[in-house]
């Protein structure tokens, strides 16, 4: 309901949760679907933590303002878990978070076990434009299941990345693992940790890269034990891709991939 009422209301809005009611881990379960986020919000999660169970019943999140005009839409300390986008694409897009065109900001959280039935098992930004920063975030079995799909995040937009002092594991898609960025725009990862993703049909166990970037940074991280079917067990440049793609004090060992 108070999404339902910040949607409503003119200008941005944020929401906190009552310390004293949420002074113990407490979970939100989803019974009739997703939540249409429209407007500029801010989603505070108390201390102690706070699931979101979509149940498997449907995507979690699904932040659309309808027009070109990006919002800034920040989500603090919550924990996603069980969402599943069921469908084509755009339905079946984004198993926890379906993100048009707008500039999201995720800190401190957790996505468990969503997944798509298309593209992008954790969030999906299907647009060109918009901004996804990821801070101190962990991505944790969750899957796609589409040709050209993304395990935790697929980004099919020039869109700008930024990845900081995350953990991706055990993420599962055709395409890449953990992270796609099939349409280029800017992408900074730093300080972050890949292990155990998987390209079932495809290339870039961990991490895929495609098109034109104006900059692509993967500086301080540790790729390892990460698989893909044909090409790049760990990181893999597509053969459109354009740009400079600076790697930087990263730990790559273990990756394996069935043609190279």
């Amino acid at each position: 309901q108070a999404v339902i009422d910040a949607n409503a209301l003119a200008g941005a809005d944020t929401i906190v949760f009552d310390a004293a009611l949420f002074n113990t881990p407490q979970t939100i379960s989803l019974s009739t679907g997703e939540m249409a986020i429209s407007g500029p919000l801010i989603i505070v999660g108390p201390v102690a933590q706070l699931t979101i169970n979509g149940n498997s019943a449907g995507r979690i999140f699904r932040i659309d303002n309808g027009d070109f005009d990006s919002i800034n839409v920040t989500i603090q300390n919550v924990k996603f878990m069980n969402g599943h986008s069921i469908g084509g694409n755009p339905s079946g897009a984004g198993g926890a978070i379906y993100c048009w065109n707008e500039n999201l900001t995720l800190t401190n959280c957790v996505f468990l076990s969503n997944v798509s039935d298309d593209s992008s098992g954790a969030i999906h930004f299907p647009a060109p434009g918009g901004t996804l920063s990821v801070t101190r975030c962990t991505f944790d079995s969750n899957d796609a299941s589409a040709a050209g799909a993304a395990g935790a995040i697929g980004l099919y937009g020039s869109t700008a990345l930024t990845v900081v002092d995350c953990t991706f594991r055990n993420n599962h898609a055709r395409s890449t693992g953990a992270v796609g960025q099939f349409a280029g725009g800017s992408c900074l990862i730093s300080g972050s940790t890949f292990v155990q993703n998987s390209a079932t049909l495809s290339a870039g166990g961990a991490l895929f890269f495609n098109s034109e970037f104006t900059s692509n940074i993967v500086r301080n991280c540790t790729i390892t034990n990460n698989g893909a079917f044909s090409w790049g067990g760990g990181i893999y440049l597509a053969s459109v891709y354009t740009g400079t793609c600076t790697i930087q004090n990263c730990t790559i060992t273990g990756n394996g991939a069935t043609v190279n």
